[in-house]
């Protein structure tokens, strides 16, 4: 049964599709907020770093006709803040249409960079020249896991932009980018349907990027397939930004991934 993350923000109305996952040795967390129903799968998340502020939070989803339970969810990081955002899903409960969720933040340079060998890294500004708009950079990335805390497949979005507290403006031509990335050495790859969208306007700018990942062996010789459509980032005119994506998987052992997303 799959599973429908609703991320609702300023300018757009967000859902993603998030396949419900068994991970090998999860269990329920000892104490704290949980769920506690008899189909409930627990993801084992126990290789990830610590999240700072943690906050579990179950979230109540409404089911479809076609059992798609949606649920609704906003990352959002403002511009003095010097931190990693993360939600990061832990276990979900097919029956109930709940799921259990840990919000909460990373140091700045914990963000997970799985393409950190060949990705060009751009370089924000965290003030501009004498006189000039600040400038600022968002990234919002979101990155599938195997049952053993593997990450197999991510994408990213990226924007670079200037801003003044009414308006934006692009920061150079070089303003915005994406990077899909897909494990190769356990048989991921991307044979199709890599979109990217750029968008500015004079209130936001914003990158938007649609990847199909697959692979023909994580689960037997039969194929699992992640979708990202989109993927995206926001940034707004106070500094602020804002990140989404619709994700899903499907396919043979689809049911062993889950996902974490990081705004930063």
């Amino acid at each position: 049964m799959n599973k429908a993350i609703k991320i609702a923000l300023p300018c757009a109305v967000i859902l993603f599709f998030i396949g419900s996952s068994m991970a090998v040795g999860a269990s329920a967390p000892a104490t704290g907020v949980n769920l506690t129903g008899k189909d409930v799968v627990f993801f084992n998340t126990s290789k990830m770093l610590p999240l700072q502020n943690e906050v579990r939070t179950i979230i109540q989803g409404q089911k479809n006709a076609s059992g798609i339970c949606k649920f609704n969810i906003q990352l959002h990081k403002g511009a003095n803040e010097k931190v990693v955002k993360v939600v990061r899903e832990l276990a979900y409960d097919p029956t109930t249409c709940q799921q259990l969720v840990a919000q909460g933040t990373l140091n700045v340079g914990q963000e997970y960079h799985p393409n950190q060998t060949t990705r060009t890294i751009k370089t924000s500004k965290s003030t501009a020249t004498a006189g000039a708009d600040p400038t600022t950079q968002a990234t919002f990335q979101t990155t599938w896991y195997d049952p053993v805390g593997l990450a197999v497949n991510s994408l990213s979005d990226s924007v670079n932009w200037n801003y003044d507290g009414s308006t934006v403006s692009p920061n150079g031509v070089d303003w915005y980018w994406d990077d899909p990335w897909y494990l190769t050495l356990t048989g991921w790859y991307m044979p199709c349907c890599h979109e990217e969208y750029p968008y500015s306007d004079s209130t936001l700018v914003q990158d938007s990027s649609n990847a199909y990942m697959e692979d023909d062996s994580f689960c037997a010789f039969q194929t699992t397939n992640v979708w990202y459509h989109p993927n995206y980032v926001q940034g707004l005119a106070d500094g602020t930004s804002y990140g989404g994506v619709t994700t899903w998987d499907g396919g043979a052992c689809s049911t062993w991934l889950w996902y974490e997303s990081q705004l930063y």
